[in-house]
């Protein structure tokens, strides 16, 4: 089969599609013999399941199904035969013997620093009768569906190791491997919708943006498939519409071969899978309840994305058009006003969230500032933020006090290093101090009264602002601005994002990159929302804090909360919560 010309490859891959040829005779030439080890089954076969395939012995196959379910983007499973079982039921006519139906082989014995490549398992020298084979799915299944939308999909598709780790199993771990593909910016969302209800073969993507946040610094160190001739470098221009969207694969099972030292495990090769019977539905499965996904696109410049179900998308809407109708007469909104918002609103509440954002500052001016913070400052510490509260150097020894009374009062959660303070002497200093000690923070939410001694960054009203701002550019970018008229309101909005955002089954398997396990609904939202704003523990707070050692007029803020609007807040918290369990 090696000695096979490319040529008459390409022949032949050309009559199989053409014919259209049915699985089990593209079996049959595989069996005999008759598809070349350079031929992709990805073309072959169009609408049936493809599935990748490990083999080991059965005193490992518990430890190894375990890995599969607890890194189920990368490792969909689908079967695990019994010791010494060739077939794959319901899945595959009589008379298939995974031992020769699969392409060429590799097998990976302890000690041994290559794979052995076979053309079958028949001689294979381990007892076959202790085999357990396992069968998960490939991205191969969903290609057509892209294709069908005009979606871009490559002949042959870029697969890249990324630095994030799959979640260990006995002697089984490695990194995720992704494929890549480069999406048009306008596409990106439906093709998200197209794969989320495949899980069984990868499901939604695992990563869209910039290939670095995943650890990939090198468009030329693909794994299998060919580079992108047209991409020698990740950093594209604003000007270029298109996307890097990565979807978890199948070839991460290669990797954990290489690193299980196992007696053997035996793996399908990367570019051959076994081809089914089992036909795909001839449209893929998309839901209009709510639970589909929506594409946050937080930076076209930065290439930085998130994603949350619409219904996430829809609460956050209304909750900025009943933040927007209750800032006072003075607030005159329209729907396009409420739409700008609501995209700030969401897309701040998605980065906070998001692993980028690992560390956040908050920067405050007064007493006022910080109060209204201390509910933002509890629900990112929450959902696992290291918060640095930065302000001016002869107001830090308050700031301090307060957030030490906060703490003793539960009304934050006392994390070890959860938080920190930053200071210094005047605005000017200020931003010299922070582009020189910039890489602490990944973001920074200023939040400020606009005077005479501070430069506004030209969002907000009512002598009121707030704008969130990536470090490395301390000009804040006009992707990051959003702003009410009242700090209170806007940052009780934006805990209540952070809130909806982190409850997201879909945000939240896209932070884990499809790795892991969801937490328990029920108790993340019984933890979280203890940190939602609320007047009654606003007005307590100003009394238990004993605010009026620092400020007279603190008691202003009982007067500016969200108390008109608390009634309906709950609703729109309650009508969200209620699809969340029904995606259950």
């Amino acid at each position: 089969m090696d000695s096979t010309t490319s040529n008459d490859a390409e022949t032949l891959l050309s009559n199989i599609t053409k014919l259209q040829v049915p699985p089990n005779e593209v079996r049959n030439l595989i069996r005999h013999g008759k598809l070349p080890q350079n031929i992709s089954t990805g073309p072959l076969c169009l609408g049936y399941l493809q599935s990748n395939i490990a083999m080991m012995d059965k005193e490992y196959a518990d430890d190894y199904e375990r890995f599969c379910k607890l890194n189920s983007a990368p490792m969909p499973f689908l079967y695990r035969s019994a010791p010494g079982e060739v077939g794959w039921p319901n899945y595959t006519n009589p008379g298939t013997d995974i031992r020769v139906d699969s392409g060429h082989y590799w097998v990976r014995r302890r000690g041994c620093d290559k794979e052995e490549t076979l053309s079958e398992l028949l001689s294979l020298p381990e007892p076959w009768d202790n085999m357990v084979t396992f069968y998960f799915g490939c991205s191969y299944s969903f290609y057509k569906y892209l294709s069908d939308a005009k979606i871009p999909v490559p002949k042959s598709v870029s697969v890249y190791q990324t630095n994030v780790e799959c979640i260990s199993v006995g002697p089984f771990n490695a990194k995720l491997v992704v494929s890549m593909l480069r999406i048009p910016r306008h596409l990106i969302g439906q093709a998200c919708r197209i794969t989320q209800h495949l899980p069984q073969v990868h499901g939604a993507p695992v990563h869209i943006g910039d290939p670095r946040f995943v650890g990939i610094t090198d468009p030329s160190t693909v794994l299998i498939g060919g580079a992108d001739p047209v991409i020698h470098t990740f950093d594209l221009g604003e000007s270029d519409d298109t996307v890097f969207v990565c979807w978890a694969c199948g070839v991460t099972h290669i990797a954990i071969a290489r690193t299980c030292n196992l007696p053997v495990i035996i793996v399908g090769a990367d570019n051959q899978l076994f081809i089914t019977d089992f036909k795909m539905p001839s449209e893929p499965p998309i839901s209009n309840d709510g639970s589909e996904i929506s594409v946050i696109e937080i930076s076209h410049k930065k290439r930085l994305y998130n994603m949350v179900t619409s219904a996430c998308k829809d609460a956050v809407y209304k909750l900025t058009h009943l933040f927007n109708s209750t800032t006072g007469a003075s607030a005159v909104c329209t729907s396009d006003v409420d739409l700008n918002h609501s995209n700030g609103l969401l897309k701040s509440a998605a980065v906070l969230c998001s692993n980028e954002c690992k560390n956040v500052a908050i920067h405050v001016s007064d007493v006022e500032g910080l109060l209204a913070c201390v509910d933002l400052i509890a629900m990112l510490t929450e959902i696992g933020k290291k918060v640095s509260i930065i302000t001016e150097g002869d107001f830090i020894d308050v700031c301090k006090s307060i957030i030490q009374r906060c703490i003793e009062n539960s009304y934050i959660p006392c994390h070890k290093n959860s938080y920190e303070m930053t200071s210094w002497c005047s605005y000017a200093p200020k931003v010299k101090h922070l582009k020189e000690n910039i890489n602490q923070w990944k973001y920074v939410i200023r939040f400020e009264k606009v005077s005479e001694n501070c430069q506004s960054s030209g969002v907000g009203s009512n002598q009121y602002e707030c704008a969130l701002s990536t470090c490395c550019e301390f000009d804040i970018s006009d992707e990051f601005q959003f702003s009410w008229n009242l700090n209170e309101k806007l940052t009780s909005a934006l805990t209540i994002a952070i809130y909806m955002v982190s409850m997201c089954p879909v945000a939240d398997r896209y932070r884990r990159h499809g790795l892991g396990e969801m937490s328990s609904r029920i108790q993340l939202s019984e933890r979280l929302r203890q940190r939602l704003p609320s007047s009654v523990k606003n007005g307590e707070r100003i009394k238990v804090l004993r605010i009026n050692e620092f400020s007279s007029c603190s008691t202003s803020l009982v007067e500016t909360d969200v108390a008109g609007a608390e009634y309906k807040i709950n609703i729109i918290i309650n009508e969200y919560e209620n699809k969340l369990q029904l995606f259950d």
